[in-house]
This record gives structure tokens, sequence and C-alpha cells, in this order.
């Protein structure tokens, strides 16, 4: 993060999976403090145990220092901003997840895993407000086809990944309609994507505002009238310091149908 330095990146990646395969706890979220093959290292029965026979034990509260499970959260938060990456963000949903009754019920002794949640809620937020849809389409007839056009409305600042991304870990964005009985939706044709450098990467990417287009056809069978069209567009939003989960923002667009009289 400080430097750019992609092999710092990817070693943090290699120790946050580390951290998962070691500590993550697959029934209810959020991280032991020792190893998934303590119990194999048991001794036999009737021998002593450590530390007192509780083996797998975690916690959200902090002490002098903030808790274990917060610290875990907020590097992977980190991660996921840095590299896009849906499955470590999740991990750090349901790290705050595991701990939600005890923010509730002991928040001054849980500000470490406050701090975590706040980061993620940013995130949100600030995903939530960076696609705009709009879209304009002339009135159909039966029998014909008309071009439909999706303007997105990027906020400044950000980015969105192209169709077709430069890196595989990178999520395309994808436009997807579901019209009502009698109309179709064909060919659809997205944007070419700008090339930007992030640090060391070169990104395919869409900014501003940008159209898609698509034809809409009504056959015989569409009904004379104003139906609606929903439009679907999921992306990935980013900035020039960090990726955010993927998301989507839905239209529904009025689509005005002539009769063939």
């Amino acid at each position: 993060d400080a430097t750019k330095d992609a092999q710092w990146l990817t070693r943090a990646q290699e120790l946050a999976e580390k951290m998962v395969a070691l500590f993550w706890d697959e029934k209810d979220g959020g991280f032991f403090f020792t190893p998934s093959d303590s119990a194999e290292k048991l001794p036999p029965a009737g021998e002593a145990r450590p530390y007192g026979g509780i083996l797998r034990m975690k916690t959200g509260h902090d002490t002098a220092e903030p808790s274990g499970n917060a610290l875990a959260a907020q590097a992977l938060i980190r991660l996921a901003r840095l590299t896009g990456r849906a499955d470590l963000r999740e991990k750090a949903e349901r790290t705050l997840s595991a701990f939600q009754q005890a923010m509730q019920s002991s928040p001054r002794a849980m500000a470490g895993m406050l701090v975590s949640l706040d980061m993620l809620l940013a995130d949100r937020r600030a995903r939530d407000e960076v696609v705009c849809l709009a879209a304009e389409l002339p009135r159909l007839r039966v029998g014909q086809k008309a071009e439909l056009v999706v303007r997105v409305a990027i906020s400044d600042g950000w980015h969105i990944q192209s169709v077709r991304p430069k890196q595989q870990y990178l999520v395309p964005t994808k436009a997807e309609f579901h019209a009502p009985a009698g109309l179709s939706v064909q060919n659809v044709r997205y944007p070419e994507g700008a090339l930007v450098k992030v640090g060391e990467d070169e990104l395919s990417v869409y900014s501003g505002t940008v159209e898609v287009r698509a034809d809409v056809v009504a056959s015989e069978r569409a009904a004379a009238g104003t139906a609606k069209l929903r439009v679907k567009l999921s992306y990935q939003p980013c900035d020039a310091q960090r990726c955010l989960a993927p998301s989507s923002v839905t239209l529904d667009a009025p689509i005005e149908v002539a009769g063939d009289g």
C-alpha cells in the first residue's frame, strides 16, 4: 500500500489465505486463536492437555490493543479494496457478523470491530453512489425493432471495469435485460474500454458517461401499449487506490408499443 510494489500485495494475499486456512471458523465466521489442526495434536485421553483443555477460542473484544479479529477484518477489507477480491470481503463481512451481538451489547469493548464495520459501510455507501443509469428508446411498432441506448454515468474520480478487463480477477461490466412477453433484446453492444495505468497494472475501464446499445424487437405477439423493460448493470467500481466489491444497479425503462394498424 505504501510503496505500490506488486510483490508486497501478492505476499499480503498469500498471508491472508494462510490465515484463513489455519484459523477461519467456517461454521460461524471469525478467526480462532489456535489453528485448525489443534485437535489432531491432543495427547491421548488421561494425559495432560495444553491450555487446560480449551482449544479453539475466539473473541472480538479489545484489550490494550485491538482484537485479533478486528485487525483481521480490517486487513481483509483493505486487501479487497486493493485487489477487488470478493472472497476476502466476504470473510470480513462474516467476521463482523459473528460479533454483531457483542458489538451491540458492549460497544466500548469492541472499538476495533466498530472501526472495521465503519470501513465496510463506507465502501458500501461509496459503491452505491458510483453508477447511475438512464435509458432512451423510440416508440416501437409491432413486427419492428428499435435501438435502446443505456447511458451509464460514473461519478468523478471513479471508474468501472470494461466488458473485457485486462486482469482475470477483475469483474467485467455486464448488462442484462428482462423484457416483457413479445419483446426481445438482441445484439448488445458495449463501448471499447479506455486503457489506464494504475500502479504497475494497465486496466481497461469506463469512466465519465458511456453508452451500452442494444436492439429491442417487438414480435407479432407483442401487446400494444406501455410496458417496462428492466435493465440490470453489473459492475466493479474502483478509484485510484481501491476496488470495491462488485455491485449492480437496475432501471425499469418504459417502452411504448404501437399496434400494427
